[in-house]
């Protein structure tokens, strides 16, 4: 079964070729689209454990990207990977 885990990634503009570029070249094994003025990176995990998938995602992203901030588009929680305490 295949689960999908919606991420939100900041700062990324989807009207920027060179990231559009970036995304296509590097990131394309994830499903890209911007809802609500955020830009949101869906993984596609086929394996038993999703969090071990979308934490890999993570790590992915950060090293072609460099910069961005995340947040777990579900979470109820204001608290993302690289603010523990949810601070941005």
């Amino acid at each position: 079964m295949e689960t999908q885990v919606p991420l939100i990634v900041r700062p990324v503009d989807l009207n920027d070729d060179d990231t559009v570029e970036q995304l296509a070249v590097d990131l394309a094994v994830f499903a890209w689209q911007e809802t609500a003025g955020q830009v949101v990176a869906t993984v596609f995990a086929a394996s038993s454990d999703p969090v071990a998938a979308a934490s890999a995602a993570v790590l992915c992203i950060r090293r072609v990207l460099r910069r961005p901030r995340w947040s777990a588009s579900t979470s109820s929680s204001s608290r993302s990977p690289t603010s523990p305490r949810g601070q941005d």
